[in-house]
């Protein structure tokens, strides 16, 4: 996202390969640090309660206070409802037969849900509590730890929740930790400065609960939400996202990167970010993993968001890893029919971006669902903990080769190359329509959405947003399914520009496809209302309908991903 967008921002608030086909698991190596302790001793949960392997702690499964509900409501502090119960029915179930389907038929809950209007600002803190994971991602049987802050008077309990449909709800409670019924004693942990260098926050918390990731997990964005149980602020809450990657037993036909690289560009939490608007004084040129985040779910997770409960309530057999994931194990791209880069995928790193490169030359079908996508590159440290940035300086880049960062369009890989598009338009707080093409009408995907050339979907490009550029090679000629001509809207564009969204075929065979714009998933989404942030309550306020999704470009989105997962099978059912 450009620096201009987000000044005016400011006033809302190695692998191993299977051999086999390309469905086949590439097994991520594991990151986890199991040699490491936390003064809480190890928790084991389990999808039926939590379970104690330290003698300092005791816990039964009817010690539980949250769980799943039938309706998905929690009570008005966002917490668990005392009649819910955990599910146990995974403890029948082999992990190689669990599916997304399977999963999303268990009980919801919607205690995963943002509980206030989101901010990146550091002025938003309160430091009443929070916390941070010590991976951003974990394999089913690994170990995650949590450092977690706040009073020492008061009492806390960690709520895991996974994120997909379940039947509306969105998420699914699959585990809580605390140490006794009454939660977890907390102390209070430092803000540390940033780095005088880099700007850089990173904190050194002690760890203070540890789970063994139980092995019937399925992949997919968890959220770990730190919930107070006593003192003046009661059933106060804050959340932090993580990714449990694929079972190494276990196939999918299609990956999903979740952008957590992004999400903590903007996190202001400390003073420092690598914006302006997110930062006290000069943004950083760095930015650690190792803090909390300053709101409930960053918005630019929120787009991944919509996308997931999509793919989860149509059943598609996805797996997920994070952006870091893909970074330092290239090639599990090529042990999937498809992959797709779910929503504001902003901060890549050089590896990741030539890892899609030759998965797509290897007949790997790719998924842009969103735009500004792959646009600045970015270098990670510390095994991933953090990563570097240099923006507007880029000439105090150290390293001045192909690696330095900076705009992916300056070091010879640009957007379009790999995409079909490159931006960015941007829309601010008015988001304008895409048009259908005439010449998209005898494309596959079209069938049964009942589009018809010159049809509108409302409201759909924005707030930022990308475009076929005339003087950039592709691998395949292009079809532009939908259109914004620059200049043709009534609204007050922030950066005018044309908008499309388009696919390939390169000459592996593999299908390439990008939205173009950032809010194609919201668009999607079964039931978008959850989500709270900005700018999708100011475009709402002016365009009410987009509380609805689009069903025509739902059947078109299902006709694509059919094509990607299944070969365009018509018989196929999710």
């Amino acid at each position: 996202m450009s620096e201009e967008r987000d000044s005016e921002e400011k006033q809302p608030q190695n692998s191993d390969r299977k051999e086999g086909n390309s469905n086949s698991y590439t097994h991520l190596p594991s990151l986890e640090g199991a040699n490491r302790w936390s003064r809480r001793g190890w928790l084991k949960a389990g999808l039926g309660g939590v379970v104690a392997t330290s003698g300092c702690l005791s816990i039964s499964d009817d010690s539980q206070t949250g769980g799943d509900s039938d309706d998905g409501e929690s009570d008005s502090t966002g917490q668990p409802s005392e009649d819910d119960e955990l599910d146990d029915e995974s403890d029948e179930s082999e992990t190689d037969e669990r599916s997304i389907a399977i999963e999303n038929e268990r009980a919801g809950h919607d205690g995963w849900q943002p509980q206030q209007s989101p901010s990146e600002r550091p002025a938003a803190v309160a430091h009443q509590i929070e916390g941070y994971t010590s991976s951003t991602s974990v394999e089913p049987g690994g170990t995650l730890e949590f450092a977690v802050s706040t009073d020492s008077e008061w009492r806390y309990r960690i709520d895991l929740y996974r994120l997909g449909w379940y039947d509306g709800a969105g998420g699914r409670l699959v585990t809580t930790l605390q140490a006794s019924d009454d939660g977890t004693n907390g102390q209070r942990q430092p803000v540390p400065d940033p780095d005088p260098d880099t700007g850089r926050v990173a904190c050194d918390w002690e760890y203070t609960d540890i789970l063994e990731v139980p092995e019937d997990w399925l992949s997919g964005l968890y959220v770990a939400r730190f919930v107070l149980l006593n003192g003046p602020v009661e059933g106060t809450s804050t959340a932090h996202p993580f990714v449990v990657r694929p079972h190494p037993d276990r196939d999918a036909t299609g990956l999903v990167q979740l952008p957590l690289a992004t999400a903590q560009a903007y996190n202001g939490w400390g003073g420092k970010s690598l914006y302006d608007h997110t930062s006290n004084g000069t943004p950083a040129n760095e930015v650690s993993h190792d803090r909390p985040y300053v709101n409930e779910i960053t918005f630019h997770l929120g787009y991944a968001v919509h996308l997931l409960r999509f793919l989860e309530r149509e059943g598609y057999d996805v797996a997920y890893a994070c952006d870091y994931d893909v970074h330092r194990a290239p090639d599990v791209l090529e042990a999937y029919d498809a992959v797709i880069s779910a929503g504001h995928d902003e901060y890549w790193s050089r590896e990741q971006r030539l890892a899609f490169e030759r998965a797509r030359d290897n007949g790997v079908s790719l998924g842009f669902f969103g735009s500004n996508i792959a646009y600045w590159q970015i270098r990670y440290d510390e095994e991933g903990r953090s990563y570097v940035c240099y923006k507007e300086t880029v000439e105090d880049d150290p390293i001045q080769d192909e690696r330095r960062t900076g705009l992916f369009r300056d070091v010879g890989l640009p957007e379009c190359e790999l995409q079909g598009v490159m931006g960015w338009g941007a829309g601010l707080y008015n988001f304008p329509d895409y048009e259908v093409t005439v010449e998209a009408m005898d494309h596959p995907w079209m069938a049964n959405t009942g589009f018809e050339a010159g049809d509108t979907i409302e409201a759909v490009v924005g707030p930022e947003w990308d475009w076929i550029r005339d003087d950039c090679p592709l691998a395949g000629e292009p079809t532009n399914f939908f259109h914004h001509e620059a200049g043709s809207s009534d609204l007050d564009i922030h950066k005018p520009a044309d908008a499309d969204a388009v696919a390939y075929t390169a000459p592996s065979g593999a299908t390439v496809f990008s939205a173009g714009t950032l809010a194609y998933t919201r668009a999607i989404d079964p039931d978008p209302d959850w989500d709270i942030s900005w700018p999708y309550v100011r475009v709402k306020a002016y365009a009410p309908t987009i509380a609805t999704p689009d069903e025509r470009l739902q059947q078109f989105t299902l006709n694509m991903l059919d094509e990607f997962f299944h070969g365009g099978n018509p018989s196929f059912e999710p």
